[in-house]
């Protein structure tokens, strides 16, 4: 398709908007709200604009040139390190029990996938921490299988097997994950010139204080790594969020007739 034909078919309602840019569609057909209905899509493009309005101004420092994990000197961005953030605006229902029956308050209203820039040093203090859960856990759950081998062997341990086996089962479950959790908080610790929680980050925390929340807890320091942004995107949420404010400010600028 000829690149002067694009705009041709792009979508009346949802054309220029702040939402076709986020999208980064080439043309309609792709697009994932291009067969819902014009009011529809007019709520989704309201929506979207409270979404970014419930962003810092400065939200795309996020992803800049320099590490957001460094608590001093931070190094240079080689890595993305990518997590889910929600905010109860704007106010969505949902039906109480399997999306059916009575319509309660959705918990999030937004969805956004933040990439957070990093250096290689940070990226692989987190990657160790990772494994070093992972390695304590089975570390933990080896010795518990040798531990039951030899009572059985030795007959120290008699009467129903089934019910030791389950025992045993729990008490080195707790074991790893106490052990998998002070272990890896015990080398976190060690580099204190990195932030080890997002919520020391200066913009999570601004983030924070504005309602947004992390979609899953247990994602924090379990970062997953990427080389690009999201969807290779070029088109971050403070760049919108300001062609937003630029066309308001237009608007009330031109007289009424």
């Amino acid at each position: 398709m000829e690149s002067g034909k694009l705009n041709e078919i792009k979508d009346p309602v949802c054309k220029g908007t702040q939402l076709c840019d986020w999208l980064n569609k080439e043309n309609c057909e792709h697009c994932i709200i291009a067969k819902k209905r014009e009011d529809a899509k007019r709520d989704i493009l309201k929506d979207f604009d409270i979404t970014l309005s419930c962003l810092p101004d400065d939200i795309d420092d996020i992803y800049g040139e320099k590490c957001q994990f460094c608590a001093e000197n931070p190094g240079e961005q080689e890595y993305y390190a990518t997590l889910d953030i929600t905010h109860p605006e704007p106010y969505s229902e949902k039906g109480a029990i399997l999306g059916m029956g009575p319509k309660v308050r959705n918990p999030f209203g937004s969805f956004l996938r933040l990439d957070i820039s990093c250096c290689k040093e940070c990226r692989n203090v987190f990657k160790k921490y990772v494994l070093m859960k992972r390695l304590t856990v089975l570390i933990t759950a080896a010795a518990g299988i040798l531990s039951l081998t030899i009572l059985f062997a030795s007959g120290a341990i008699l009467g129903d097997v089934f019910t030791w086996i389950t025992i045993f089962l729990i008490v080195f479950a707790l074991l790893a994950i106490i052990a998998s959790t002070v272990a890896s908080k015990v080398y976190v610790k060690k580099h204190n010139n990195i932030r080890t929680s997002v919520f020391e980050i200066p913009l999570i925390q601004e983030l924070k204080q504005m309602g947004w929340s992390i979609f899953d807890d247990n994602a924090n320091s379990d970062f997953s790594f990427s080389l690009s942004l999201s969807k290779n995107r070029q088109n971050g949420f403070g760049r919108l969020k300001s062609n937003t404010k630029n066309h308001e400010i237009k608007e009330k600028s031109e007289p009424q007739d």
